[in-house]
């Protein structure tokens, strides 16, 4: 493991010059996207990836697009506090996290958390201009834990894939999460 800090880091759009070919994080899926996907979502304005990069060696990377969250999604709780302040929409705005990932090299540096921060950080600027009340992801269920402890919650309809993705793990698998940062 390289040891650094999430300031070493310079944060790009994506672009050509990016050596993609030697970012490897562990999980195929991932990966694949990086190499042969994300130029091409980009280009049909799909999404935006970002680069993090160290020494022009590519650290990590991460893919916002807009979302929303269709309102009887949301588990009872967020339900009932939106509908108390007359926020009761058949879709709430959202950003959605699509893609984090961190080169292997480079794990245990906090750069995983380091990213999924300053997408909530982004989400509470960007709200003040466009509206936007949620943040989703699609988590790899190994990566679980790293949005619980930023207290996402899981859309009550996926709460069935824990019991069967503890008992059958698979690198592909992947909970559907959700954050209210206005709370």
């Amino acid at each position: 493991m390289v040891k650094i800090t999430f300031d070493d880091l310079e944060i790009q759009k994506l672009d050509n010059n990016h050596e993609l070919k030697c970012f490897d994080c562990g999980i195929s899926d991932l990966n694949e996207f990086l190499m042969e996907n994300a130029h091409h979502q980009m280009s049909n304005k799909l999404n935006v990836t970002y680069i993090c990069t160290y020494n022009l060696d590519i650290v990590a990377y991460f893919t916002w697009c807009s979302d929303s969250i269709i309102f009887k999604k949301l588990d009872s709780y967020d339900k009932k506090e939106l509908i108390d302040r007359e926020i009761n929409y058949e879709n709430v705005p959202a950003l959605k996290l699509c893609r984090l990932a961190v080169s292997y090299k480079y794990h245990g540096n906090r750069i995983g958390p380091e990213l999924v921060e300053l997408t909530i950080a982004n989400a509470k600027e960007l709200s003040k201009k466009i509206g936007m009340r949620f943040i989703t992801v699609d988590a790899y269920f190994k990566n679980k834990w790293l949005y619980d402890k930023y207290l996402f919650k899981i859309f009550p309809q996926e709460k069935r894939k824990l019991i069967k993705y503890k008992r059958n793990p698979r690198e592909d698998q992947t909970i559907s999460m959700y954050l209210d940062f206005h709370k």
